[in-house]
């Protein structure tokens, strides 16, 4: 009997996981711990470059930065729409890359632990805010305006790490300590390999028992709710369907970044005057 593609999807994804794990045993050869640390980000980095839409650019981190010059802390993997520049930096193999034109960015992780953790949120936190949607949301999009300023998409990923209770408890402490923290600067996703995900619920999402029946403890919008079964399948279907949506509006947004050279310009003419 001749399995449906749906069989073929999960086969896939489950392949996936596994050849994300052994990659990670390789790396572990290295000698060199930040040479590991750097190997292990590629492995991620290449499998969204070999599943994402064409007009996806996925590249091995840097920062990103708004029109303002507001800077994000260092990321470990970033994806850009393929119709927004980037500047690769002279000092290595990263780069920096406009807000408006990110996609998703992703921290990487050896393993999870509450240091790593909080050295995650911590990063997304420092993303700058979206700018005002009006003028670079096009009305045909109905672009909820929450989704909007989720943008881009938050990816914590981990080859190991601790038990999904003890994640779940570090992310409610860190932002119960944290309140100024902004939902939309919060990770949308956290994956550890093999063991569990954990997701921020947003509008339009259900959770759905294993009977394929809704869950009658639905999270409020903006909680987080562990998943332990097929986490890999999980992660990474959730992970390639998000990206897609989020492809295809940036390829409808219509930013421009004139103001670059305007603020270009303005530093050589104080250069000047001085």
């Amino acid at each position: 009997m001749m399995s449906d593609v749906f069989d073929d999807l999960k086969g896939h994804y489950a392949f996936v996981a596994d050849e994300l794990r052994y990659k990670a045993k390789q790396a572990a050869f290295l000698k060199n711990p930040t040479g590991v640390g750097t190997e292990r980000e590629e492995v991620y980095r290449d499998f969204l470059g070999r599943h994402l839409p064409k007009m996806c650019d996925v590249f091995l981190g840097g920062y990103l930065f708004d029109l303002n010059g507001s800077t994000s802390g260092q990321m470990d993997v970033i994806v850009t729409s393929d119709n927004t520049p980037r500047f690769r930096m002279p000092e290595g193999n990263r780069h920096i890359a406009p807000l408006e034109g990110s996609i998703a960015v992703a921290e990487i992780k050896s393993r999870l632990d509450k240091e790593s953790l909080h050295d995650a949120l911590e990063k997304c936190a420092s993303i700058p805010p979206m700018p005002d949607s009006e003028r670079i949301v096009p009305p045909y999009l109905q672009m909820p305006d929450e989704r909007w300023r989720d943008t881009p998409y938050k990816i914590v990923f981990a080859y190991d790490g601790i038990s999904p209770q003890a994640s779940f408890d570090h992310i409610m402490a860190f932002y119960n300590e944290n309140v100024a923290i902004p939902t939309a600067r919060q990770p949308n996703l956290v994956h550890v390999l093999g063991k569990y995900v954990i997701i921020r619920t947003t509008r339009g999402m259900t959770v759905v028992n294993p009977n394929g029946q809704p869950d009658p403890n639905q999270p409020n919008i903006g909680q987080y709710k562990v998943f332990t079964t097929a986490p890999d399948v999980s992660a990474i279907g959730w992970i390639l369907n998000e990206l897609q949506q989020k492809a295809f509006l940036s390829n409808h947004l219509l930013f421009k970044y004139d103001s670059w050279h305007n603020k270009v310009m303005e530093r050589i003419q104080r250069e000047l005057a001085n």
